[in-house]
C-alpha cells in the first residue's frame, strides 16, 4: 500500500464574531472532506479550534504548532480569504520555507494526489 499524500488546509479562523469563526470552520471542513475524498490524509486546524484546543494555548503557540505540522505535510491548500489572515500568511510562509507545493484549487490538489 502506498503512502497517502498529507495535505494541510489553511484558511482564516479568527473573526470579529464567534458565528463567523464557526462559519470559517465549517467552510474549511468542506475543503478537508473534498481532499479526503481524493484519497489524501488531511490536517485541518479549524477542527482543533472547534474542539477547543486553541483555548489551552495562546495564538502564537497555536501557530507554532501548526507550522510544525506543516513541515510534516506534503503540500498545503490555501482556501478562501487566506490573504487577509495573519495566521494563514504565517502558514503560507512556513510552507514556502519548507519548499512544499502550495495550492489554491481542488484540481491542483487532485493532480498532486493522483500524480498527474
Amino acid at each position: 500500500m502506498s503512502k497517502k499524500k498529507f495535505i494541510y488546509i489553511s484558511g482564516p479562523i479568527s473573526a470579529n464574531a464567534r458565528y463567523i469563526e464557526y462559519e470559517n470552520c465549517l467552510h474549511a471542513r468542506q475543503w478537508a472532506q473534498m481532499v479526503m475524498q481524493l484519497g489524501a490524509a488531511v490536517h485541518c486546524p479549524h477542527l482543533c479550534y472547534l474542539c477547543g484546543l486553541i483555548d489551552i494555548c495562546d495564538w502564537e503557540e497555536f501557530i507554532e504548532m501548526d507550522k510544525e505540522i506543516i513541515r510534516r505535510c506534503d503540500a498545503i491548500l490555501m482556501i478562501g480569504g487566506w490573504q487577509g489572515s495573519p495566521g494563514c500568511i504565517e502558514e503560507y510562509n512556513a510552507a514556502q520555507e519548507a519548499g512544499m507545493p502550495i495550492f489554491t484549487t481542488i484540481s491542483q490538489v487532485r493532480d498532486f494526489v493522483k500524480g498527474d
